[in-house]
């Protein structure tokens, strides 16, 4: 409302300039002067505008009228020039010419006006205008027809109007006749179309029997009406009519799509539907021990929303074969097959195998020497019933090397007595293992090695006693026992747990026994309370405890260290049979013979250097004694 412009030609036509004002025309800046003969100016927007003169023609300037370039060079004579939009334009000349531009002046198309001397050009719209010139001319644009016709009429909904609505569905030039009074123009126009496209997106895989939703079909269709779809093979998809079915199948499958518009333009895609097989992962292996239970675990790589069936074989010690993680309670090494199938018929299959192992190696509570003068194992029972029985082993005569001595069943108090121990000749190491109801032996438990003492006199009434140290746990305090017969034992002292030495220095005269106990840490329960493990009996009685359980003085042996040959003499008032048998430190038997003679000779030279307990066994009377053979 403020910026506006102005040409001027001198009377004489030579001189010419262009002024610009920016304050509603109350002071105007020339802007440049020359001699072309400018006649008029049109500004389309703050910053474009043309020139139209006598010569060369038309000038432009894009920055608001500070430079001007020619675009144009017309025949000259430009009288008025007009732009209703900013590229369409129009300019007459004095010759009769009008001038049309479409393409903001770049290019201009020169019309004839069927007159002369057009003096001024003006347009209400983009489509109606006006010239006028000489002896009263005034021309029109447009001239209204009377009718239109357009040709061909496909695709078009209609033919006898100025606009029609054009959907071809191939290039198709369309020719237009129009007719005013007995004129007639003729013009065309070409619609070209492209090819109808689809994409139908990526391909998918899927597991065996599962699911997946196919992408969204994308077309360059511009129309606003809907497009039909229809898929092939329909099998497997939930809807064939729809751009983006979700599809279930168990092979691969190409799908085909075909798009059509409303009318009929129709395109073609596919996509492909990969299936990988299914498959089931069982736990490779699981163990138990036996009378225990484990949950077999399976995973699955479906991918489908439908429910899964199993089914397991064999289904022995299974809480339920048709799960997919059952309870498995086996006595045995099993191997288990798992079937799984999808709703669609998709099957796989894989085993899993369950291992039964030993129980933990149970552990000895304690050792010791009971009332019968024998080595004593107890322990606890552990609550379970898989366990079937207690294996007892004992040290042989050579290290870390053991034997079975026994069993004891489950149902039975936890100790077991070994009769064929000698613990006034020497300790023995004990281990015991578990034997379970599935037939497997658990490892053996820590050792426990019982105490062996010893006495010898010293200077006057003074006992030394010297014994090997409890293995099997850590000894805070040995107590020491003494009394004049082996029934009555008192406590006299104690020891501190690493020693095993102790010095009687008070001791009565005649016959004394000592022993030395120890107290457990733990709790022995094996049905009544076993807390303490003594060691044999020492005694400076030459009979010995154990030595002479039945009888008094039943035989004599000599000489005692022997070499090879030693004597035996038998108090047999009875003239009995006896059996005489020779055990070594371990309490195997190593010699077993029938005594027919109150006196007789023995060779013990086979025997190696030791000490061996000698036994007259009769059906009345049993009595042993130790045998020294020292060469």
């Amino acid at each position: 409302s403020d910026t506006g412009y102005a040409v001027a030609t001198d009377i004489s036509m030579t001189q010419s300039s262009i002024h610009r004002t920016f304050d509603g025309g109350n002071t105007w800046t020339t802007l440049t002067s020359s001699n072309n003969g400018y006649n008029s100016v049109y500004f389309t927007n703050a910053t474009t505008g043309y020139i139209g003169g006598g010569w060369p023609g038309i000038l432009k300037t894009i920055d608001g009228g500070n430079n001007w370039s020619l675009i144009s060079t017309s025949d000259g004579g430009i009288s008025s020039i007009y732009f209703p939009t900013t590229d369409i334009g129009y300019a007459v000349t004095n010759g009769g010419h009008i001038y049309k531009t479409t393409d903001g002046g770049n290019n201009w198309l020169m019309q004839g006006s069927g007159t002369t001397g057009l003096l001024s050009v003006h347009f209400v719209d983009a489509n109606m205008g006006y010239a006028v010139g000489l002896m009263g001319i005034i021309l029109k644009l447009p001239s209204s027809p009377d009718s239109y016709s357009w040709s061909p009429a496909t695709g078009l909904n209609a033919t006898d109007i100025a606009n029609p609505v054009a959907n071809p569905t191939i290039t198709t030039t369309y020719t237009v006749t129009a007719t005013t009074d007995s004129c007639t123009a003729i013009d065309s126009v070409t619609v070209f179309v492209n090819p109808l496209t689809e994409n139908t997106g990526m391909d998918k895989t899927i597991i065996c029997g599962g699911t997946v939703q196919l992408d969204s079909i994308t077309s360059n269709y511009t129309g606003n009406d809907t497009l039909t779809y229809e898929w092939l093979p329909s099998t497997g998809l939930n809807y064939d009519t729809i751009p983006n079915p979700t599809a279930t199948v168990i092979e691969n499958t190409t799908f085909f799509v075909t798009v059509t518009t409303p009318n009929g333009c129709n395109a073609i895609d596919s996509v492909t539907v990969f299936v990988n097989p299914l498959t089931i992962t069982g736990t490779d292996s699981t163990t138990i021990i036996c009378g225990n239970s484990t949950t077999l675990n399976t995973i699955t790589n479906y991918t489908g929303t439908g429910t899964l069936t199993y089914s397991w074989l064999p289904v022995t010690g299974l809480n339920n074969s048709n799960i997919a993680n059952p309870v498995a309670t086996v006595a045995s090494n099993q191997t288990y097959t798992v079937t799984v199938t999808t709703p669609n018929g998709c099957v796989a299959t894989d085993d899993v195998n369950v291992t039964i192992i030993p129980m933990n190696a149970p552990e000895i509570c304690i050792v010791g020497v009971d009332s019968t003068n024998k080595n004593m194992i107890v322990w606890n029972k552990p609550v379970s019933s898989a366990i079937d029985s207690f294996y007892i082993y004992r040290e042989t005569n050579i290290t870390d090397v053991y034997q079975k001595i026994g069993d004891v069943s489950y149902d039975s108090l936890s100790v077991f007595v070994d009769t064929n121990s000698y613990p006034d000749v020497q300790s023995n190491k004990y281990k015991i293992s578990i034997k379970d109801g599935c037939g497997l032996e658990s490892n053996t438990s820590t050792e426990h090695k019982s105490m062996h003492l010893s006495i010898n006199q010293g200077m006057g009434s003074t006992w030394n006693l010297d014994w090997e140290a409890y293995e099997g746990f850590t000894v805070s305090t040995y107590n020491v026992f003494r009394g004049t017969n082996p029934d009555t034992l008192n406590i006299i002292g104690t020891s501190s747990g690493s020693n095993t030495q102790y010095s009687d220095l008070t001791a009565p005269s005649g016959f004394i026994y000592y022993q030395v106990e120890v107290i457990s840490p733990n709790s022995c329960n094996p049905s009544k309370s076993y807390n303490s493990s003594r060691s044999n009996i020492a005694t400076n009685n030459g009979s010995g405890i154990d030595e002479n359980n039945y009888a008094s003085d039943l035989f004599s042996i000599y000489p005692n260290p022997a070499t090879d040959i030693v004597t035996l003499n038998v108090d047999n008032v009875n003239n009995a049979d006896f059996t005489l048998n020779i055990y070594n430190v371990i309490g195997k038997l190593v010699r077993s013979e029938l005594l027919k003679q109150n006196q007789q000779q023995i060779n013990v030279g086979d025997l190696s250097n030791g000490t061996y307990m000698i036994e007259i066994n009769s059906k009345e009377l049993i009595e042993r004694q130790k045998l020294t053979i020292q060469r």
